[in-house]
């Protein structure tokens, strides 16, 4: 109730998909901070995550080449848990198969990059390069490009984000001290309308547009994975 810096917009939606990327951008657009953290509903901040990275763009961020601070995430077994406090609270849920990385079924890791193992051991910032698909959560400012509106529903919609940050030659720091979890809940329309046949078909087209439009702005030398990127398109 004692918040004073709170945003609330409200969004009609037009047809039956989900205008995500959309939503994302209204967020955006009310920032008046000079960072932002690109998260999501249904993620969890770990305590006292805004001092952290309050931190962490004071000592990252005042340098000429652009930056994204890759907050690792995890995602929850049950609906009920002990949310950890800290670090170690995240090791020991990990040990005890309570908590997992993100997606740890999916097809494609697409949080592999970040490298929890290493995240595990380190003590410090570290470096990470990006991958197709890779889809952290980040820490960027405010002047970010936005997301790819066309990107509607499920499928891509961040993955496209992430791509052209780093065809912007954007370096991707990992932070050693900060978590967030993400929290089960019932899957919606949203996933369902993805493994139709139709939408995949449409999704898949608008993926291959735009990488293609990602090469023909930047050019391949912005991205690094020139070879998986060829492959992809």
């Amino acid at each position: 109730k004692r918040r004073k810096n709170l945003a609330i917009h409200i969004v009609y939606q037009r047809g039956y998909l989900y205008p995500i990327n959309y939503l994302r951008n209204i967020a955006l657009n009310a920032v008046s901070t000079p960072y932002v953290f690109l998260s999501d509903g249904d993620l969890l901040p770990m305590y006292n995550l805004y001092s952290l990275l309050k931190r962490a763009t004071k000592t990252l961020m005042n340098v000429p080449q652009r930056r994204a601070l890759v907050v690792p995430g995890f995602e929850s077994v049950e609906y009920t848990f002990h949310f950890p406090h800290n670090k170690s609270d995240v090791l020991n849920l990990m040990h005890q198969n309570t908590i997992t990385t993100m997606c740890p079924y999916c097809k494609s890791d697409n949080n592999a990059p970040t490298d929890i193992e290493r995240w595990a051991k380190s003590s410090k910032p570290y470096r990470v390069d990006w991958k197709m698909n890779y889809q952290p959560y980040v820490v960027v400012k405010s002047d970010v490009v936005r997301y790819d509106q066309r990107f509607v529903g499920y499928g891509f919609n961040k993955a496209s984000h992430i791509m052209e940050l780093k065809a912007q030659l954007y370096e991707f720091i990992v932070l050693p001290d900060v978590f967030i979890i993400h929290t089960p809940h019932p899957s919606s329309n949203v996933k369902d309308i993805w493994h139709t046949k139709d939408f995949k078909f449409c999704i898949d087209a608008l993926w291959d547009q735009f990488k293609k439009e990602i090469v023909e702005k930047y050019g391949h030398e912005s991205l690094s994975y020139k070879k998986e990127f060829e492959m992809h398109t």
